[in-house]
């Protein structure tokens, strides 16, 4: 569609190609927002969330939907959120989410995850509206509003055979991969355990390696089918860490039993206290039009 474009977080050594694109307005759905004074020329709309199924993102859509509408003539990019750009085609074309997902498709390879895949069809159960009295809404905040993590500390302390410690050496931070920014897990995903005993019946001692094993992971679910083998970024494909369902063994001696191994010099830690995300599936890559037949069915 003419004047829309979806792309990646866009680098401020990028900005003079955003200019020759057309790009006047730029829609940034993340975590942080664009850096200033850097992007201060353009028109600008930061709704901070992130790629999880958690994340309620159909509050927002209107807003997002209105700021496109307003400065798609001149050009407008959305960044990391192909779920905004389907929404757009959803209410601009009063067109099925079926519809919208394939024409955004046509352009790129993009895979909302479930939860946003459940927002956009509850969209289309609203007539392309936001109505939080709606029994569509209410019926997607039944499902989703409370929902947990799919593997709990519990049930990981008892699979695992790992002790995993509610108070986590781990300050509160996410943790992502370091070319692309690409949010991977949370500090809270992350399994603490203690050091073998030197002697019998001596005193548990916790690990203070700094060793990255997490939990099994959602977005692990296609990349973990053999015994063991590597961890990749699922947007960039960097290697992230590797896993082993037999288990590894912790620079302290430990046993992790299955292991998910991540390296620290291929990821980034953002630190806050207020961070609650779970791990992202694929998200987007380079800047690419939307498909100018997508406003034509």
């Amino acid at each position: 569609m003419a004047g829309l474009w979806l792309g990646s977080r866009p680098d401020v050594s990028k900005i003079s190609t955003l200019h020759c694109k057309g790009i006047k307005a730029i829609l940034t759905v993340d975590l942080q927002s664009l850096p200033l004074p850097a992007f201060s020329p353009f028109k600008r709309l930061y709704i901070p969330a992130d790629d999880t199924p958690y994340e309620n993102l159909l509050k927002s859509f209107e807003k997002a939907i209105t700021f496109i509408e307003e400065n798609i003539r001149s050009g407008v990019l959305v960044h990391w959120s192909a779920t905004i750009v389907i929404a757009y085609l959803m209410w601009r074309f009063r067109m099925p989410f079926g519809e919208a997902y394939e024409n955004v498709l046509r352009s790129r390879r993009v895979s909302p995850n479930d939860g946003f895949v459940s927002q956009l069809k509850c969209f289309e159960k609203m007539n392309f509206t936001y109505d939080p009295s709606s029994e569509a809404y209410k019926e997607f905040q039944s499902q989703y509003g409370n929902c947990g993590l799919l593997f709990t500390r519990k049930f990981f302390s008892a699979y695992l055979g790992a002790q995993i410690h509610m108070h986590s050496p781990f300050l509160p931070a996410y943790y992502s991969c370091r070319l692309c920014r690409n949010p991977v897990f949370h500090s809270d995903e992350i399994i603490s355990h203690n050091r073998p005993p030197e002697k019998k019946n001596s005193e548990e001692i916790p690990c203070r390696e700094g060793e990255l094993f997490t939990e099994y992971l959602e977005w692990m679910n296609n990349l973990t089918c053999e015994i063991q083998g590597k961890l990749y970024c699922t947007r960039c494909l960097a290697k992230l860490g590797s896993y082993n369902w037999c288990g590894e063994r912790c620079t302290c001696g430990k046993w992790i039993t299955p292991a998910f191994h991540f390296a620290r010099k291929h990821l980034d830690e953002i630190r806050s206290p207020s961070l609650t995300m779970t791990p992202a599936t694929q998200r987007l890559g380079a800047t690419a039009e939307v498909d100018e037949t997508a406003g034509s069915n």
